[in-house]
């Protein structure tokens, strides 16, 4: 799912720098490519069912409803980085000093999590802004509240 959601970044992109240029049928191409990605990762993330219950003495509140991730990871890293080679360096020439030799060493680790995710809906609505006419495309990036995720640069 990460490869599609690189790719329907590059389509909506490649729609919107299109309609600056204002080559329809480049827009409806890239456009159309866009599409088929959501409608790949939409029927391919799994359903779950969220099941909700409060209760307050007498009152209860029961929910259930079926949803699909918000979200599709396009990259995900997990970097370790050991600290107990200068750490453990560091400790034994203290303890020398100290004549503390023999002490046990704690050992020092950090972790560093990156991950970057794509909103499959706010995606499809990028489609649209890009599948909407120019002369209205402005006014209704402004009535929604979204904003170009890409920008040209030369």
């Amino acid at each position: 799912m990460s490869i599609a959601a690189g790719r329907l970044l590059v389509h909506i992109d490649r729609a919107r720098q299109a309609t600056e240029k204002k080559d329809k049928q480049e827009v409806l191409a890239q456009i159309n490519k866009g599409q088929t990605l959501v409608n790949i990762i939409e029927k391919a993330e799994p359903d779950y069912t969220i099941k909700t219950t409060i209760k307050d003495g007498d009152l209860v509140y029961e929910d259930e409803s079926k949803v699909k991730p918000a979200f599709v990871s396009i990259y995900s890293e997990l970097d370790q980085i050991s600290l107990e080679g200068p750490i453990a360096a560091a400790k034994r020439e203290a303890a020398k000093g100290a004549n503390l030799t023999g002490a046990p060493v704690i050992k020092d680790v950090s972790l560093f999590d990156t991950q970057i995710k794509l909103d499959v809906a706010l995606a499809k609505d990028h489609l649209e802004v890009a599948r909407t006419p120019l002369w209205n495309r402005e006014i209704w990036i402004r009535e929604i509240g979204l904003y170009r995720p890409f920008r040209k640069t030369e």
